[in-house]
């Protein structure tokens, strides 16, 4: 479960996207510690190779390219 800010109650998470959360927490420390000094801290889940924020139409060819 979790909480979000401005909602007093919890949200169910479903078993496999916890798993898919904690997959990708260690495949973007395997980036962070790749990138070394050129990391860029943030609070994200979902970043680029360097840890800023994905672009949108970054975002947007890779999603069309996945579902080809």
């Amino acid at each position: 479960m979790t909480r979000r800010p401005h909602f007093p109650y919890l949200l169910p998470l479903l078993g496999f996207c916890l798993t898919a959360l904690k997959h990708r927490r260690r495949t973007q420390e395997d980036a962070r510690k790749a990138a070394g000094e050129k990391w860029k801290v943030s609070d994200l889940v979902f970043t680029t190779r360097n840890g800023p924020p994905i672009e949108r139409r970054s975002f947007n060819r890779a999603f069309g390219a996945h579902c080809r």
